[in-house]
């Protein structure tokens, strides 16, 4: 791990810059500006390294991380069996749900219908 001397701030090391730079540029960066200058300085440098991972890191086109998990998991017999399970509750929730709206929507029809409708 980076050690404090190896982190920068333009060119500066963070244990060189005044309270004030500290707290602005954890401002820029929506980060708390509370605390002594260590935690300060703790905060800023933890922000810095993640900026140059972020900018360092390969971006793999198409590639996900762990996009590979799907497919081991899914010969899991646990899992299999979990998920057929989900499934099966999902279709009776469905099923019983469209039960539910067509015995409603019965109702509305008699409702809605008048008397002299049901005459003819």
């Amino acid at each position: 791990m980076a050690d404090l001397e190896d982190v920068t701030l333009d060119g500066r090391p963070l244990q060189s810059l005044r309270v004030a730079d500290l707290k602005a540029a954890l401002e820029e960066r929506g980060l708390s500006k509370s605390g002594q200058k260590n935690a300060l300085i703790k905060r800023l440098k933890g922000a810095l390294m993640l900026e140059n991972l972020q900018r360092t890191s390969t971006h793999h086109i198409g590639l996900q991380p762990n996009s590979q998990i799907g497919e081991e998991m899914s010969q899991n017999s646990f899992i299999k069996q979990y998920l057929a399970k989900q499934q099966e509750l999902l279709r009776q929730r469905l099923e019983r749900e469209a039960r539910e709206a067509a015995e409603t929507d019965g109702k509305m029809l008699l409702i809605e219908l008048p008397d002299s409708a049901l005459l003819c």
